[in-house]
C-alpha cells in the first residue's frame, strides 16, 4: 500500500529455511565468484557494517540490508555469458528501424 502509484512492485516471498540459510544460499555464489555489484550509494546506508558484523545462526541482530539484498538476488534470474554447444547463427532484420541514440529528460519531484 505504500508503494501504490509508484510503478513499484512487492513480491512477498514466504522462506520455510531459516534467516540465515537463505541470506547465504542467494550471496555466497556471488560473492565468491566476483560478479556481484552494488551501487554507490549503498555505502552511505548500514549495509557495509550489516555485512561486516553479521554471523549466520545468530538470531536477533541486525541484517535488515542483508535480507532484502539476499531476496533481490534470488528474484534475479540467473544469466549464463557463455554459450555451450553447437549454435546456428539466425540472421535477423533490423526490428527496430527508429532505434539509435536517444535523449531522456526526466524531472525529479
Amino acid at each position: 500500500r505504500a508503494l501504490a502509484g509508484t510503478g513499484i512492485g512487492v513480491i512477498e516471498v514466504n522462506r520455510k529455511s531459516d534467516k540465515s540459510t537463505y541470506i547465504l544460499d542467494a550471496l555466497e555464489a556471488p560473492l565468491s565468484g566476483r560478479f556481484l555489484w552494488a551501487h554507490a550509494r549503498l555505502w552511505d546506508t548500514d549495509l557495509p557494517e550489516q555485512m561486516r558484523d553479521w554471523i549466520p545462526g545468530v538470531e536477533n541482530q541486525a541484517d535488515d540490508y542483508i535480507d532484502s539484498g539476499a531476496g533481490a538476488i534470488k528474484q534475479t534470474p540467473i544469466r549464463i555469458g557463455k554459450v555451450v554447444g553447437n549454435v546456428k547463427t539466425i540472421q535477423r532484420q533490423r526490428w527496430r528501424p527508429g532505434s539509435g541514440v536517444h535523449e531522456v529528460v526526466v524531472e525529479m519531484r
